[in-house]
């Protein structure tokens, strides 16, 4: 998919960047393009690394385990049930180096926030959101995204079971409410 560009750390926040350098917008499929005019921009650019946005029309879900990787490197407890239901999907190792990122075709009913797990936090998207990108495979992992449409659904039920959802999101088309852009 051409749903890359490049991200700089500022002020603690990842920002996402067109290749021609200006601002991105996660909502905005125009700003994305081809993996390698990105890894130009990279290259060239004084950007920290690699962008991954999701919109739902691609059939693709990103599951964020923050802080899911213990200081040797291994899975967490909290985290070895879904690093080990998603083992034949693309994982990597997040910029920090004490996360994971898991890619996998499906869809969700709506994007979910962190949702606290241990001493971590697990995110899922669709739409609206990007993924830093580092191309650090969690061991071994496969470089094949695969279908896990009932898996991401489950996942998505049980985190929000008893709570009510995240009630801010995007307008169809993927814009943002006008006033509630930094909700």
């Amino acid at each position: 998919f051409d749903r890359w560009a490049v991200w700089r750390m500022e002020g603690g926040a990842k920002i996402p960047y067109r290749v021609d350098g200006r601002k991105n917008d996660s909502t905005n499929p125009q700003g994305w393009g081809e993996l390698q005019r990105a890894q130009e921009a990279l290259c060239a650019g004084h950007y920290s690394g690699l962008a991954f946005a999701f919109f739902a029309a691609d059939g693709l879900v990103g599951i964020d385990l923050d802080d899911s990787l213990d200081s040797h490197g291994d899975v967490k407890a909290w985290a070895r049930g879904i690093v080990e239901r998603f083992f034949d999907t693309y994982c990597e190792v997040s910029p920090s180096g004490g996360g994971l990122k898991i890619w996998a075709r499906g869809s969700l009913p709506a994007n979910l926030p962190k949702v606290a797990v241990g001493d971590g936090g697990i995110e899922l998207y669709d739409h609206g959101r990007y993924f830093t990108f580092t191309g650090r495979v969690f061991r071994g992992a496969p470089l094949e995204v695969t279908d896990h449409s009932a898996d991401v659904r489950a996942l998505h039920q049980h985190l929000t079971a008893g709570k009510r959802t995240w009630q801010l999101q995007p307008l169809e088309g993927g814009r943002i409410p006008y006033g509630l852009q930094h909700s």
